[in-house]
């Protein structure tokens, strides 16, 4: 997966008749060696839109126009605020983690495998899980306007999954609220039904922020509970800016998160976290590939 550029658009997603309050959308190219994909020399294109990481989304009046247009509302007035619309943005993990599912162990996960992404943001491992070979993909994220440019980038690519990949099923997109699951659901819940059928859970550079990070725990146990024999690709971002609250590792932090029994509003005041120790982990973690030497609890 290379690069080829970046480059403004002139008719891209956020963009008005007016041109009033246009979103800053850039829209990067990348190109997939196709020989892995068809066995063929040349070079796949994928398309995507993006908000540019120096733009600030939550202030952003075209990204406030957009939900106006689009009839967001949120029902509680902390949650549109506090998530600045990150999912707006296209990070280094999902270019990292698209390397991965296009070689040789990543193809091997996905293929002919139903797969659902948790925090999937501008839905760039959409159409490259689907070059990869994967029989279905669910795209989702917490973030209505973010779901809405993914579904719209989903659609740029569809020419392009149609020609390499004929008579594969597109990425499909729907809005999902890790918060909203919890155990004990009935089995005709809609959050079961997501959950149902997963064989294997992507989950890039969603660690961090302690309250959707226990979320994310609580989910996966679930599908875990549902599929026994499913299969999570957890890449971690790791940030040096808050290294004091982060005692070691980025999945060290996590795992002793969700292995607590505190509820979120004891993490809150941070009284699991004084002098965390490692009880039992709910998951099997091996560290597969890695850019940064892992903690050895996790070699």
């Amino acid at each position: 997966l290379g690069v080829l550029g970046e480059f403004p658009m002139a008719a891209a997603w956020g963009q008005f008749d007016d041109a009033i309050h246009n979103v800053p959308i850039e829209v990067a190219e990348f190109a997939v060696n196709s020989e892995r994909i068809s066995g063929t020399a040349g070079a796949i294109p994928i398309l995507l839109n993006h908000l540019p990481r120096t733009v600030q989304a939550a202030c952003e009046p075209g990204v406030e126009r957009m939900k106006i247009a689009l009839g967001i509302e949120y029902d509680d007035e902390e949650d549109d605020p506090i998530w600045d619309h990150v999912g707006l943005h296209l990070f280094s993990s999902a270019v990292f983690t698209s390397h991965f599912l296009l070689s040789e162990p990543g193809m091997s996960l996905v293929k002919g495998k139903r797969v659902l992404e948790l925090g999937c943001g501008t839905g760039l491992l959409g159409p490259v899980a689907v070059l990869a070979g994967v029989e279905d993909i669910l795209l989702t994220d917490f973030d209505a306007v973010t779901m809405d440019l993914c579904a719209h980038n989903v659609h740029l690519n569809k020419k392009v999954i149609e020609t390499h990949r004929p008579g594969a099923a597109l990425p499909r997109t729907r809005t999902f609220d890790w918060r909203d699951a919890k155990p004990g659901m009935s089995v005709d819940d809609p959050c079961i039904e997501l959950l149902k059928g997963v064989d294997v859970v992507l989950v890039s550079d969603n660690l961090y922020e302690d309250s959707l990070s226990l979320a994310l725990g609580r989910v996966l146990m679930m599908i875990f509970q549902l599929n026994p024999d499913a299969k999570m690709l957890l890449v971690v971002q790791c940030r040096t800016d808050d290294a004091s609250r982060y005692r070691g590792a980025v999945i060290e932090h996590w795992l002793a998160l969700v292995s607590s029994t505190f509820e979120e509003d004891k993490l809150k005041k941070d009284a699991a976290l004084q002098e965390p120790t490692r009880p039992p982990v709910p998951f099997d973690v091996r560290c597969i590939i890695q850019g940064v030497p892992a903690h050895q609890a996790l070699a």
